[in-house]
């Protein structure tokens, strides 16, 4: 790239600044210097520019020195192309419109502009790498890639043919001649030998540098091979003991990856049964070529990806010839197709590439009609929620969406994906089935089942590396029913590697931040009974992501030893190590509190403020603003704009924002539970807040009180894993890492004091338990007195990690009792002393907190800095004040995976945290003054920390007593009724004041 900016003239190569004239220093000198000062020869001038400009136009290619670089200096030319034919489709008489409409009807039903100019682009440069590669002399012309890719690349080989007419390649001329000037410069010799995996490594480099955002969005990431040779070891030892042979190579053993990707699993395969043939020693009958010939019948992928597509037939024909060894490759089956559409679907025109149509026609007969003995992979992960109904297709297809037909099995009526959501439906978890169930790796998942089990009654297996997330919780529990229902043996290696909850494990994929895990469904007999379920067992592989990979490496068919295996018992259960059963055992949190809802979504950050003051003054800015202005301030999205009129939090229909007059009041300004030991004051008005969660504004009021805890998601880690307060909670309030759930309830399920919200079945029994009433505040007061403090955690912290906190009750009222009084001065302390009671019976001592003053003492504005010094126990909150004496335990204490403290000084910097998603507008900038009260609180936090601390050790004592005799109580779960909150209908409007 050639650069002038008016006074030099600068070359760039690959972003490097390679030359310049000589007025380089002019970019750092005196801006106002006159002509007379920067004043050079013309004969300078025209030596420096001729220079530049000869260099640029003489330059070549470097040669690449490996796969990689040469995947690092394509990405970007093949985003190049991609760019010019997105543009050229544009304008009006397009060849490349005309080239998208066939390929559409070809190859990619329902492709986009982006899709199909995704894989034009990939198939172009492949097809003149390949070309190169395979001896395409130099410099490449089209018509020599065209005749060197023709027998061997039939969908490159149309791409280019394509490209060759004139109207066509005049549309993308500049960036198509960029990729051929490179490619003419690859040396195929200096390439011959780069690497185990040259051509993975090149497919899994060039991915990530061409378009790492759409990789992500398609869920696309590469296996390593430690477990993809796992997998395949795992499912060669079933062959063998099942009585196939031969392994892979056994007659009729069809295997099939549905994402086949750049085809890593089917070369696994291929090494693998080649090992064993080898291994078997009878040199003369297990290296014959038919052997060779057997796997490329048996080997099936496909893959919608071109570029992934074009890779896969290269090395998977590559490594089946040199298997061979005669110089021929067989014919491969890896097929350019989309797993998840309608194998029964109507035949499509093939006008893009008559050849073509026989790829097409056995991708569906693979499908509709092909007893398959194997299906193994990596599918990808995509999780949505209600993709547009013209765009379905890339999410979940015929699997999903359409009735599966006579010729498939099941009820004809109904998409097969339907077997994964009705039990669930029907017992009453549709929303968690709704936020489940929609993703990529569960539609495969899905078409694994019924392709593999459903389609024949043989012996078939099923291994595939995915998401944990399915192997717990009611919005899977029907998937997992399915396939413990289809199969006869299930078992899942836990491979750990969450990154986004509050307990963090490092990933063995580096891009992704949720656990994954190899699971594997085998029937070796013939369908079992509906009524028999498999044993699924759940193996946890610990130790770094090296370790772990390392433990794979040594499998062996005895499984690994010395790890937590656990099966799941009834035909719903999760699938949970057995360190969880003990906990499991007790009552869940949801059997007690019958209405949880989730915490208040604002989904904007300047709804929460600091002081009541700075959320009056926010709200009298946007009021204020031109109604054009408004729109911006509000922070719209799609579940706010200012142009709404939104039925109010109090049953009242709001104005738009819009059309407000500048004297206008919010619904609400009221203190919310912001984070745990963090009041802030929110604006609650339903035009502002994304999500308000309107059961619990219907109950809202001075008489309530909310418990926050883990009621749906696993994972909470050290210190209390509960709280209690007055104040209406956020959402991110009982998970702060990774967002809540449906984690608060409250104290009453009514606009008043009527209706308590506690299982009146289990009150009952607590009553006679004890011989003495028991009232909801006391069943709270428990709850937190168990959950509130750090001793909880600490003693159920392994469980803790599978399991949602659950609770046991004592046999004795004393005990009881204690408990109670334990949880209501946690919640005096968890609400700043506004709920719960204080108690002189926890002898805690005084706390060494003490507060100095800072140099240079400024009053006004939030500090943009602070600091803490573990050594010396300090906060020092940049020229406001300095708290000296705090221990490093009450600075690490953790609260519901925040750690308060620092949480709390986050949120009140000039430039405060701002969490997750949430919008930001100039709203924010609108901050407060730091001033005594301020200080004071700071304090006070401090001390109700050190507090807690202390608070721990007489809880200790109390749970383990509680848990080593729990009482054994009858009562039932609550009923339907129970679970719905009871409005005010005779007044609609609340009585609590703006």
């Amino acid at each position: 790239m050639l650069y002038c900016n008016g006074l030099m003239l600068a070359r760039y190569e690959s972003g490097r600044l390679v030359d310049a004239t000589d007025r380089g220093a002019l970019f750092f000198g005196d801006v106002d210097a006159t002509a007379d000062e920067i004043a050079v020869s013309d004969d300078s001038i025209r030596t420096d520019f001729e220079r530049i400009l000869k260099d640029a136009l003489q330059w070549e290619p470097t040669p690449p020195s490996s796969m990689r670089q040469m995947a690092r200096h394509l990405a970007p030319l093949a985003r190049n192309l991609k760019a010019e034919i997105k543009a050229a489709m544009k304008r009006p008489g397009s060849a490349m419109r005309s080239a998208k409409e066939a390929w559409t009807e070809s190859l990619m039903e329902g492709a986009t502009d982006d899709d199909f100019a995704d894989g034009y682009a990939q198939a172009a440069v492949f097809a003149m790498l390949f070309a190169r590669l395979d001896g395409a002399p130099t410099p490449l012309t089209l018509d020599s890639i065209k005749s060197t890719i023709k027998a061997d690349h039939l969908l490159l080989f149309g791409v280019i043919e394509t490209i060759m007419r004139t109207t066509t390649r005049d549309e993308v001329r500049n960036s198509l001649d960029g990729v051929v000037r490179y490619v003419s410069a690859v040396e195929p010799a200096a390439l011959a030998e780069a690497g185990e995996n040259p051509w993975h490594d090149f497919y899994e480099f060039f991915t990530a540098e061409y378009d790492p955002a759409r990789r992500n969005d398609t869920g696309v990431y590469f296996t390593p091979k430690p477990v993809v040779d796992f997998q395949v070891a795992q499912i060669h030892e079933w062959l063998i003991a099942n009585g196939f042979d031969d392994s892979f190579a056994t007659p009729g053993v069809k295997v099939i990856d549905p994402a086949t990707g750049s085809g890593t699993y089917l070369l696994a395969v291929i090494e693998r049964t080649r090992r064993y043939l080898s291994s078997r020693g009878r040199p003369g009958i297990d290296d014959d070529p038919i052997y060779a010939d057997r796997l490329a019948e048996n080997l099936y992928g496909i893959e919608i990806g071109v570029g992934a597509y074009s890779i896969a037939q290269l090395r998977v024909a590559r490594a089946l010839a040199d298997m061979k060894g005669t110089g021929d490759a067989p014919t491969v089956n890896v097929l350019l197709s989309d797993t998840l559409t309608n194998p029964w679907g109507e035949a499509q025109q093939k006008f893009f590439l008559p050849e073509l149509a026989g790829e097409q026609e056995k991708a569906n007969a693979l499908k509709a009609s092909t007893d398959v003995t194997v299906v193994l992979g990596n599918p990808p992960y995509d999780r949505e929620e209600g993709a547009a109904e013209d765009n379905r297709r890339q999410h979940g297809g015929w699997v999903r969406h359409d009735h599966r037909t006579n010729q498939a099995s099941g009820p004809a009526d109904k998409p097969l994906l339907d077997d994964f959501r009705d039990r669930a439906v029907g017992r009453g978890n549709g929303k968690a089935v709704a936020k489940a169930i929609p993703n990529l790796y569960i539609y495969f998942w899905r078409w694994a089942i019924w392709k593999a089990f459903e389609q024949n009654e043989s012996p078939a297996i099923v291994s595939f590396i995915s998401p944990m997330g399915f192997l717990s919780g009611v919005g899977t529990e029907a998937m997992r029913a399915w396939i413990r229902e289809q199969a006869d043996s299930v078992v899942t290696y836990d491979l750990l590697g969450e990154r986004r909850g509050e307990r963090r494990t490092f990933n063995i994929f580096t891009d992704i931040k949720t656990a994954t895990g190899v699971t594997t469904a085998a029937r070796s007999a013939v369908p079992p009974e509906p009524s028999t379920l498999a044993p699924w067992h759940r193996v946890v592989v610990t130790g770094t992501p090296k370790e772990r990979l390392s433990k794979l490496a040594t499998w062996s068919a005895t499984g690994i030893p010395e790890l937590t295996v656990t099966e799941p018992g009834g035909l719903f259960d999760d699938v949970v190590p057995d360190v969880a059963g003990e906990l499991r055992s007790h009552i869940p949190l949801s059997h007690i509190f019958p209405v949880h809802r989730k915490g208040v979504q604002a989904q904007r950050v300047w709804p929460y403020s600091e002081t009541r003051a700075l959320a009056e003054q926010r709200w009298a800015r946007l009021a204020d603003a031109d109604p054009e202005q408004r729109p911006a301030l509000l922070g719209e999205n799609g579940s706010n704009k200012a142009a709404d009129s939104k039925m109010g939090l109090l049953g009242v229909r709001l104005e738009p924002l819009s059309e407000i007059d500048q004297n206008a009041k919010p619904e609400l300004i009221v203190e919310s539970q912001y984070r745990p030991f963090d009041v802030h004051h929110l604006v609650a008005d339903a035009r502002v807040l994304g999500r308000p969660s309107r059961d619990m504004w219907t109950v809202h009021g001075s008489h309530q009180t909310y418990f926050v805890s883990r009621f749906v998601t696993e994972g909470a880690s050290d210190g209390p894993v509960a709280l209690v307060t007055p104040h209406i909670p956020d959402l991110d309030c009982s998970n702060g890492a990774s967002g809540g759930g449906a984690d608060v309830a409250p104290l009453y399920r009514s606009h008043d004091e009527t209706t308590p919200n506690v299982n009146v079945s289990l009150l009952s029994a607590l009553c006679s338990q004890y011989g003495a009433t028991i009232t909801a505040t006391d069943v709270m007061m428990y709850c937190n007195g168990l959950l509130g403090t750090g001793a909880y955690s600490e003693r159920f912290w392994a469980a803790l990690a599978y399991c949602t906190p659950h609770v046991a009750f004592p046999e004795d009222r004393g005990t009881f009792d204690a408990i109670v009084e334990v949880g209501s001065y946690a919640a005096w302390l968890h609400s700043g002393e506004t709920v719960g009671s204080d108690s002189e019976r926890f002898e805690l001592g005084e706390p060494p907190i003490k507060t100095e003053a800072t140099a240079d003492r400024q009053a006004s504005g939030m500090p943009t800095t602070w600091t803490w010094d573990s050594a010396a126990g300090t906060i020092e909150v940049d020229r406001r004040i300095r708290i000296t004496g705090v221990p490093e335990d009450v600075w690490e204490f953790l609260f519901l995976g925040k750690r308060p403290i620092e949480s709390w000084l986050n949120y009140r910097k000039h430039n405060r945290a701002k969490g997750g998603r949430a919008k930001t507008t100039e709203l924010d900038d609108l901050r407060p003054d730091w001033g005594p009260e301020t200080s004071r609180d700071l304090v006070d936090l401090v001390v109700r920390v050190w507090k807690m601390k202390g608070l721990e050790v007489y809880a200790r004592d109390l749970i383990d007593a509680v848990f080593s005799l729990p009482a054994s109580l009858d009562f039932d779960e609550p009923a339907k009724a129970e679970r719905a909150v009871i409005p005010n209908v005779s007044d609609q409007q609340s009585p609590l004041p703006l």
